[in-house]
């Protein structure tokens, strides 16, 4: 799909940064989800990385809110051969350094693009080939920023444009949402804002992945409970259904994991029991709410790709470092370092998602 830049005499883009490059090991063999991008393709156990391996399809009606069976693709986790397995020790070591895990965060934050939560009003940064015809638009709260570094990849690779609007403790969806349990009006502005510079722009395709467990304000108190899951699930919808009338394609990343302990600490502190900081995978991502999932049912141009296997590549556990590559910089952001790895099956996902004649 061609894009026009129609906002281009009003918004001020920030000059494009490159984002740094991933270290490699020194004989430059895969590093992180690299590592299990190269077993699932070349193993005994290869597997066909078609779209089928990075959706979450259901049978039946599913209502927001309601309990998900465990979300894992056996043949996938399979053709890894053990790989990702949670182990005491890495040998040869691993990247970032425990130390410097917590820094080790997307470039835009550097850049000034990650907005604060007291900040309303959009900025987007622009990314990859500034001139080309193909825009992609990355949208969300911190677990979206997360996600940057292996876009970034991506639209390299590709010539894509990408431009991203990201905001910490605001998702992008349809719903008031709190701030220390209170009404959060910079994230309703917010939210405005940057659905009206999507839908000036129309990109080729927008990705989001938002945190789960958001909470959400109904004008004088917060949601609890499965009301809350309701309402958020909802907004996500409302968000997606308003693109998909536009004609804008959306690719929603279902939620990452969540760590029962702060990784980086954990690893500095059991540095040869490494097994001690990885968390059962039902309880990083099957106890935690994914509105989602229902969230994406039915919506004419609105698929959900869940990542999840690369990130948590176990069958049981989701382990603290993945090829060499320390994953988490906390309990639920990943580090700039294997994001990047990550880009390999990202790019397979969505080009899975593709249509005959290249668009979404």
């Amino acid at each position: 799909m061609a894009v026009t830049l129609a906002l281009a005499t009003v918004i001020a883009y920030v000059p494009r940064m490159t984002a740094p490059e991933v270290p490699e090991a020194e004989t430059g063999t895969p590093i992180g989800a690299e590592v299990l991008f190269e077993a699932a393709q070349s193993g005994s156990r290869t597997v066909d990385l078609d779209a089928q391996s990075y959706s979450y399809r259901t049978a039946g009606d599913l209502h927001v809110g309601e309990e998900m069976p465990l979300i894992l693709d056996q043949d996938l986790i399979a053709s890894f051969e053990g790989i990702g397995a949670p182990t005491d020790e890495v040998e040869g070591g691993f990247t970032p350094a425990a130390i410097d895990a917590r820094k080790d965060n997307p470039v835009l934050y550097e850049m000034g693009c990650q907005l604060d939560e007291d900040t309303a009003e959009p900025k987007p940064c622009v990314f990859g080939d500034e001139q080309s015809d193909t825009t992609i638009m990355l949208v969300g709260d911190s677990h979206a920023a997360s996600w940057m570094p292996a876009l970034d990849a991506i639209a390299e690779k590709n010539g894509w444009r990408l431009v991203t609007n990201t905001k910490s403790g605001c998702s992008f969806a349809d719903v008031s949402q709190t701030r220390f349990g209170g009404a959060f009006p910079a994230c309703d502005e917010w939210n405005e804002g940057v659905l009206e510079q999507i839908l000036d722009e129309q990109p080729a395709l927008v990705v989001t992945i938002n945190a789960g467990r958001r909470g959400v304000w109904a004008g004088d108190h917060s949601l609890k409970g499965d009301e809350k899951v309701r309402a958020f699930g909802q907004g996500l919808r409302s968000h997606w259904s308003t693109l998909n009338d536009a004609g804008i394609p959306v690719r929603v990343l279902m939620d990452t994991a969540e760590m029962h302990t702060d990784v980086p600490e954990c690893v500095s502190a059991n540095p040869t029991q490494l097994t001690e900081c990885a968390t059962p995978r039902e309880d990083a991502l099957d106890t935690r709410p994914h509105p989602e999932i229902a969230a994406v049912q039915d919506l004419p141009a609105t698929e959900l790709i869940n990542m999840n296997d690369w990130i948590c590549p176990d069958a049981e556990y989701c382990p603290a470092i993945v090829g060499n590559v320390l994953v988490w910089r906390d309990t639920d952001h990943l580090t700039a370092t294997f994001s990047r790895t990550l880009a390999l099956p990202l790019e397979d996902a969505l080009l899975a998602t593709q249509k005959a004649d290249g668009s979404w």
